[in-house]
């Protein structure tokens, strides 16, 4: 089983090798699918929407990571690595990108779209 320090460095040579994949963020939020319409459903209820694109800091000592997910966290999609948790704050490890994925990623997309997501392998 990988320690935390192993899997921090593994996202840092990731960031390395993968220079010009960024995160897609449109105004500072992040644009990717069904974000938009979660956060104006949320507006539309008089509702905070700030927590869709909260991330994880995961060099946080509360910080952990559940390789594959928690049960209720998996993902059929080959590129899902696991799911981190700090607080209230969850985010969505993906081997196709060098940084972390708001909670909603897997809520929209890993869980039970994966062909939507931005950066799944297209093999």
């Amino acid at each position: 089983m990988k320690g935390k320090e192993s899997i921090l460095e593994e996202l840092s040579q990731r960031k390395k090798a993968m220079p010009g994949i960024t995160p897609p963020l449109k105004d500072k939020l992040w644009d990717l699918p069904g974000f938009m319409d979660a956060r104006n459903y949320l507006r539309s209820k008089g509702l905070p929407d700030t927590w869709i694109d909260d991330v994880v800091d995961p060099s946080s000592k509360l910080a952990c990571f559940i390789k594959d997910g928690k049960p209720w966290y998996r993902s059929e999609c080959p590129e899902y690595e696991g799911f981190w948790l700090e607080g209230s704050t969850g985010s969505v490890q993906c081997r196709m990108v060098p940084f972390l994925m708001p909670g909603l990623q897997w809520d929209n997309t890993c869980s039970k779209n994966p062909g939507l997501c931005p950066f799944r392998s297209k093999e």
